[in-house]
């Protein structure tokens, strides 16, 4: 998975129309929610086989962070 890839899925996932950037900060995002953050966690649980925990989800900024962290599990 590539940034750009990245950027469509967690858009779609979280179902915003907002401008999102790799660096864009996470928590800048209106619609990253508590309730889109646990759709994110059960993305990455039946995508990549990755279980994050809230915390673990907390201290990742940007999607840049969280394509590391899915290419880390890989």
């Amino acid at each position: 998975m590539n940034i750009d890839e990245l950027i469509a899925a967690f858009k779609n996932l979280i179902q915003t129309d907002e401008v999102v950037s790799a660096d864009t900060p996470l928590q800048q995002i209106k619609a990253y929610d508590s309730l889109s953050k646990l759709i994110l966690m059960s993305w990455l649980q039946e995508e990549f086989a990755i279980k994050i925990t809230a915390r673990e989800l907390g201290s990742l900024n940007t999607l840049n962070d969280l394509l590391k962290r899915i290419q880390h599990a890989s």
